[in-house]
Order: C-alpha cells, then sequence, then structure tokens
C-alpha cells in the first residue's frame, strides 16, 4: 500500500521529481534534464528585465543554474520546479542590478525628484515592458515609504529639495545646516534610495 511519501510524489509535477532526483541523491544526469529544459525558459526571463544588457544574459543563466546546484539539498519539493527557478533567477537579476545600477539609479532618482514627487514613477518605470511594469501607485507609495526609512537628517533633506523644490540655499536654511552638509545629506539619501528601490525594476 503507498505510504504518504508515495501518494504526495504522485501529486508533484514530472519536473519537481526530476529535481527532486537532483536534490536527493546528487544526480547529474537529471540535473542536465533540467538544464536543458529550463535554459530557454531562463535566457526568455532575463531578456524582457530593463537594464540587462544582451550579453550578459549567458551569465546570468550560468548563474542560476550554479546557484541551483550549490543549494540542491535545499530544494524539498514545496513548489513547482519552475517557480523555484524563477524566483533564483530574480535573487540573480536583482544582485546583477544592485551591482551595476547604484550610479545609474542614484542619477535616474536625481532626475526624478528634481521632476517632483509626483512624476518619480514615470522615471522608474518608462519602460512599461511587462513584466516589469508596476503599477503607478504602488511606485508611489513604495517611494516615499523608502524616504520615510531613511535617517531623520536625510528624510528631511529628501522632501525640502525634491518634494518641496526649494533652492538648495533655501533648504539648507530650513534644514538649519550648512549647503555642504545638505549635499552630503542628499548623497547619502540617494544612494540608499537607489538601493531600496531597485527592486522595482524587475518585480
Amino acid at each position: 500500500m503507498p505510504g504518504p511519501e508515495d501518494k504526495r510524489s504522485s501529486e508533484l509535477d514530472c519536473d519537481t521529481l526530476l529535481m527532486l532526483r537532483v536534490s536527493k541523491n546528487d544526480d547529474r544526469e537529471a540535473f542536465q534534464q533540467v538544464y536543458r529544459k529550463y535554459y530557454s525558459v531562463l535566457a526568455s526571463f532575463f531578456r524582457k528585465v530593463r537594464r540587462i544588457p544582451a550579453h550578459t544574459c549567458e551569465d546570468m543563466i550560468q548563474d542560476v543554474f550554479h546557484r541551483v546546484w550549490r543549494d540542491r539539498k535545499q530544494f524539498r519539493g514545496q513548489s513547482m520546479l519552475f517557480t523555484y527557478l524563477l524566483t533564483i533567477a530574480k535573487c540573480v537579476a536583482v544582485d546583477y542590478l544592485r551591482g551595476t545600477r547604484l550610479g545609474s539609479g542614484v542619477r535616474e532618482i536625481t532626475n526624478a525628484f528634481a521632476l517632483g514627487g509626483r512624476e518619480i514613477e514615470d522615471r522608474l518605470i518608462h519602460d512599461q515592458t511587462p513584466p516589469i511594469l508596476v503599477h503607478r501607485e504602488e511606485i508611489r507609495q513604495e517611494v516615499h515609504k523608502a524616504v520615510s526609512l531613511l535617517p531623520a537628517d536625510q528624510k528631511q533633506s529628501v522632501e525640502l529639495v525634491w518634494f518641496e523644490a526649494l533652492p538648495q540655499v533655501k533648504a539648507a536654511q530650513e534644514a538649519c545646516c550648512a549647503r555642504k552638509t545638505l549635499r552630503k545629506r542628499l548623497g547619502k539619501a540617494l544612494t540608499q534610495l537607489a538601493r531600496s528601490l531597485a527592486r522595482l525594476m524587475i518585480d
């Protein structure tokens, strides 16, 4: 009579069972089958992620499969293999964006805030190709949430310069600090905001 584990296995899809062979038995042949079947799926995913150059997709796909093999013992079949791989792929994409976009991210956020807080979402998601598109209201909420989590002096500087559109000289007076101090606070705030908002590029 089939036991509980056999019953559960029968309910799993073939790909998940294949990955369980990798996880439980270090089955390299099963891993190769996973690789061959999902290579094109991951390639398609990375091509759709904005700001990831086509020439880097191959490296990122290999990074996904490297992580899959490295962490194979963590797979328990609690999710479908497609979902599992997509989650890892998103992590790889986020790592890439955070590693390469801090400079450009700061510039984009600077330009966006210069337009005014109400328009920042248009600069963050001007390329609305699925699955990149995030609802504008969600973007707005995320931006204000990220600002609210800044240290008090940085938060004040951001609000004065970008939300209230005060000249830096006037903003420095309002903040009771030197203009040089204000610029330093803004720089730190931008770096943190770039990190906090990076995920909006791929969610």
